[in-house]
């Protein structure tokens, strides 16, 4: 898997909005905060994401990779980390964030 791929699997398991998170890594169906690698999760902040979609590889320098350029993007146009910017931007703006990410990778 590439770092592309990555972020592209990433990208997926969140690009629904109610697929995705705020203030917890992931979520399961009822609201109830779970570990990135529970069965039950299904919804999941940008660093989540990165972490479910790494669970098959378990590429820790890839994975690596795709948070750093996650986190320069976030801090590039919104000034804060990944969690905060997750935390505090819409949905659109997330998904912007990866959209940015994978087309730095091409």
């Amino acid at each position: 898997m590439t770092v592309k791929q990555l972020l592209v699997d990433a990208r997926k398991l969140i690009e629904r909005p109610e697929n995705w998170t705020i203030r917890v890594m992931a979520r399961d169906a009822r609201d109830n905060e779970v570990t990135t690698d529970d069965a039950d999760a299904c919804k999941f902040c940008m660093l989540g994401a990165v972490r479910r979609a790494n669970l098959e590889q378990q590429d820790d320098l890839k994975a690596h990779e795709a948070r750093r350029l996650v986190a320069i993007i976030a801090m590039e146009r919104y000034g804060k980390s990944i969690a905060r910017t997750n935390d505090s931007v819409s949905h659109a703006e997330v998904l912007s964030i990866f959209d940015k990410a994978i087309e730095d990778c091409a």
